[in-house]
C-alpha cells in the first residue's frame, strides 16, 4: 500500500508545481495593466491618494 502512494504522491507535486508556474508568468505580464484598469476606477469614484499598506503580526 505504501508503494503505490509514493508512485502517485510524488509524480504530482511536481506536476501541481510545474503547472503553477504559467499562472504567475501570466499575473507578472500583466500587473501593470490591471493596476492601470483599477487606478481608473478608482479615479471615477473620487480617490486619487495612494496608500501605504504593512502588515505586522500581533501577538
Amino acid at each position: 500500500m505504501l508503494i503505490p502512494n509514493l508512485i502517485l504522491f510524488l509524480p504530482m507535486m511536481f506536476l501541481i508545481s510545474i503547472s503553477a508556474i504559467p499562472a504567475f508568468i501570466l499575473l507578472d505580464l500583466t500587473k501593470e495593466h490591471r493596476n492601470r484598469y483599477i487606478r481608473k476606477w478608482a479615479e471615477k469614484f473620487g480617490i486619487t491618494k495612494k496608500v501605504a499598506i504593512s502588515f505586522q503580526e500581533i501577538s
